[in-house]
């Protein structure tokens, strides 16, 4: 019998084969020492430590208004595409302009 494969291009005996991409047992497992060391030794995870919470500004946040805005559908299509955000980026896009113009 041939195994049939999804879209994934795994069968179903193979998916369910496969471990998951995190176990909770042994995450929980660890103590609070051993998750210290473990994230201080990420290299990809550095430590954020007081001198780079010294240089942190803090920006205060504008006052934002609820509008409807009708864009073209290809415009509005491009900024999504863009990811998670899209709205900022519209906005601040439209800042940019704002602030290009003479007064």
């Amino acid at each position: 019998m041939a195994t049939t494969k999804n879209k994934s291009g795994y069968s179903i005996e193979e998916i369910r084969a496969m471990q998951p991409l995190t176990d909770n047992k042994r995450a929980k497992a660890f103590t609070d020492e051993e998750l210290t060391a473990n994230a201080q030794s990420d290299a990809d995870n550095p430590v954020l430590d007081d001198a780079f919470w010294a240089q942190i500004k803090r920006i205060e946040q504008q006052n934002k208004k609820q509008v409807t805005l009708r864009l073209d559908a290809d415009v509005l299509e491009w900024f999504r595409k863009q990811g998670k955000g899209y709205q900022t980026t519209i906005n601040a896009v439209l800042k940019a302009y704002k602030d290009s113009r003479p007064q």
